[in-house]
């Protein structure tokens, strides 16, 4: 038996919150972000206050948003009882406001510029939340064609810029989304530039591409999947990242089984990317296409990704497989993912396990480690913070600060993290969080989509 999505959603109902910590995990990380699951999220948080509802409550932020839940949102930031959300969620309430349609922005947008926490500038910020909003309003003013005409328009004029602060990224992922809901219009667009190959460094086509390949995803282009895996580069993490995430987003049991047969063979680089689209997208035959992959895989971190994403099917058949590989490398942290995900569904599904008590035992002792590790540092964190966006401090002294608690709770204030701290964290190292599981499994999309922190 498969759980169904709308039997997924309804877990969210569920009185366990490691169940309802899992259940969100998976279908926001799958895109699988209807309103249904935005109004089963809310209805938690309001039965059991923000403090007990979700263990992190940033991922609302990736649920999506109509005219009823901005209101709610920016009632949520308004809030200053006792039961209000803490400074830090606020904060990505703030951004979750930005990802709401346009005509709802326009609509609030009044009430939006007379709250402080959209009006006022963040570290390292350029612009404020209320400065993102109307540019992006203005930007869906101008239309499809006009915004494809200032996309091309874009790349052609930061061809020689190598980052993403020169090229102002977050502009030409605002211009994409009018674009990308005129599927019928621009589809075959798309698809033709996904087919450029050997583009030359310093080529605007490269900006161009990167491009195509985010429309591809947020169109749903299910015939750009090959065309996709073509354009993996083993230096550049921006094409690799929205590759996984594209794929993740089409989402159908075409993409899983192109991605299936295409692993084989391929490099540890690529193995390694295409770890995340295994494990998003769910399906009937998914594990099906799951299992030979673990005949011809022997690198245990990627063995203990398809073992996760056998989990993430949340299907019957699922359990014994995923425990199997669990049990290779039980201490490993990220395999505990595996354990939380089979818990979670045996408890929706109403399953009798025997292991239930176990797993359940196992989850609520590592949530403890986390907490105590997360409690015994953060106050120092976050008085740092303050202080160094008060200017009371200086970058170089918090780098004195010990590694340890530099990174830690980095969850909350990612780009604090990559403020104070000498190197950027990678994507495999161990994520900043403390969660155990590495970054790229973990607090990367939050950063990622981050427009003004």
């Amino acid at each position: 038996m498969q759980l169904t999505t709308d039997q997924l959603i309804k877990g969210i109902d569920h009185p366990n919150v490691h169940v309802r910590d899992s259940v969100l995990h998976h279908l926001t990380d799958s895109f699988n972000s209807t309103l249904d699951l935005t109004r089963a999220v809310i209805a938690a948080v309001e039965r059991n206050g923000w403090s007990k509802a979700l263990l992190w409550p940033h991922r609302i932020g990736n649920c999506g948003l109509d005219e009823d839940s901005l209101r709610w949102c920016l009632d949520q930031i308004d809030r200053t009882d006792d039961l209000a959300p803490n400074d830090n969620t606020k904060s990505r309430l703030v951004r979750w406001a930005l990802t709401a349609p346009v005509d709802c922005l326009s609509r609030q947008l009044h009430r939006m510029s007379e709250m402080e926490s959209f009006n006022e500038r963040k570290l390292l910020s350029k612009v404020t939340a209320l400065e993102s909003i109307e540019e992006k309003i203005e930007i869906w003013q101008l239309g499809a064609q006009r915004c494809w005409e200032r996309l091309e328009q874009h790349c052609r004029a930061i061809r020689k810029d190598s980052n993403f602060q020169d090229a102002n990224i977050n502009l030409a992922t605002s211009l994409i989304e009018p674009i990308a809901l005129e599927r019928v219009r621009f589809g075959d667009d798309v698809l033709r530039w996904l087919k450029h190959e050997n583009i030359e460094e310093g080529d605007w086509k490269q900006w161009m591409l990167g491009m195509m390949i985010l429309l591809a995803g947020r169109m749903r282009l299910e015939a750009s999947v090959p065309d996709l895996l073509k354009h993996y580069q083993p230096d550049w993490d921006w094409y690799n990242e929205e590759i996984g995430w594209s794929i993740s987003r089409i989402g159908t049991p075409v993409a899983h089984r192109t991605i299936a047969e295409y692993y084989p063979g391929k490099s540890w680089n690529v193995r390694n990317y295409l770890t995340g689209p295994l494990e998003t997208i769910r399906h009937e035959g998914g594990i099906h296409l799951l299992l030979p992959l673990l005949e011809i895989e022997d690198n245990a971190p990627f063995r203990c990704g398809i073992g996760t994403a056998i989990a993430l099917q949340f299907d019957e058949r699922a359990i014994d497989p995923a425990l199997a590989i669990y049990h290779e490398a039980p201490d490993d942290p990220e395999r505990l993912r595996i354990i939380k995900t089979l818990f979670a569904f045996v408890s929706i599904a109403e399953l009798d396990v025997p292991q239930k008590d176990e797993w359940e035992k196992l989850i609520e002792n590592d949530w403890e480690r986390f907490s105590r590790i997360r409690s015994s540092s953060s106050e120092q964190l976050f008085a740092l913070t303050e202080l160094v966006q008060k200017k009371l401090v200086r970058k170089q002294d918090v780098e004195r600060v010990p590694e340890k608690h530099r990174r830690i709770d980095s969850y909350s204030e990612p780009k604090f993290n990559r403020l104070v701290s000498n190197r950027r964290v990678g994507r495999n190292d161990p994520c900043p969080c403390g969660s155990g599981k590495k970054y790229k499994k973990c607090c990367i999309k939050s950063e990622a989509t981050s427009q003004f922190d």
